[in-house]
């Protein structure tokens, strides 16, 4: 698949509020660890899905995560109603 992300993607910059390190965020996103400090995985996959295009999004979160980025609590804790819409939509069309 060719990326339409032309720049590498850096997660601690979705987190410039915080002191997270590039490998913590990475080792939570893939599964090695549950937290980095009080961030859960549910808590990185808002934060992405918030922050970022689909392009980056399917770039970044490994296929087999997406499922998981999508559920209903990811979802849920995404401030805008717009967004929380935009993301039931593609989750219905990616696992009817």
């Amino acid at each position: 698949m060719i990326s339409k992300n032309t720049h590498k993607i850096h997660l601690k910059d979705l987190f410039w509020d915080y002191h997270f390190k590039e490998n913590q965020l990475k080792a939570l996103l893939n599964g090695d660890v549950d937290k980095v400090g009080h961030l859960d995985r549910n808590a990185l996959y808002a934060r992405i899905l918030t922050s970022m295009n689909w392009y980056q999004i399917m770039d970044l979160i490994p296929g087999e995560k997406i499922k998981e980025a999508l559920s209903d609590e990811v979802i849920e804790r995404i401030r805008f109603k717009d967004l929380r819409e935009k993301y039931y939509f593609a989750k219905r069309l990616l696992f009817k």
